[in-house]
Parts: structure tokens; C-alpha cells; sequence
């Protein structure tokens, strides 16, 4: 079974969702999921995913809101 962390990034101003976001992500547990819910596409996040190795998929974009799902961490470490 797949743990969901929401994380509720709408109306927030950079770049407190990217930082916010990166420190969720390192402390995902093996098997957990971020969904990130953010009113504008995270441009910025995208490129720092790939380079820690985290996968992420777009659930929905556009208004009113984009919900992003990242991980699980492909090695399995938080």
C-alpha cells in the first residue's frame, strides 16, 4: 500500500513551494508518494527531481490548479 503526503502549495509565493517541496521529498520512506497541489507549474521543481533522482508525473494541469505526484524514490531511502 502507497502513503500519500499532501502537500497544499496553492497561493504561495516563491520560492517557498520549491523548498518546501525539496524538503518533503527528502523525507519520503520507501514507498511514499507526494501529491503536491501548486496554482502555477513548478518549472523550477522539475529539473531538481531529476537530478536526486526522484520520478514525478503532472495528475492534472491548468486552472485551477496543477496537482503533481513525485516519487516513490526509485532506491527506496527517504
Amino acid at each position: 500500500m502507497t502513503d500519500e503526503i499532501l502537500l497544499d502549495m496553492r497561493n504561495r509565493e516563491p520560492p517557498e513551494p520549491l523548498f518546501a517541496t525539496l524538503d518533503a521529498v527528502e523525507e519520503l520512506q520507501p514507498g511514499q508518494l507526494i501529491r503536491l497541489l501548486i496554482h502555477r507549474e513548478p518549472l523550477m521543481l522539475y529539473p531538481q527531481l531529476q537530478q536526486l533522482g526522484v520520478p514525478w508525473k503532472v495528475e492534472s494541469w491548468g486552472a485551477p490548479d496543477w496537482v503533481i505526484i513525485i516519487g516513490p524514490r526509485p532506491d527506496g531511502s527517504g
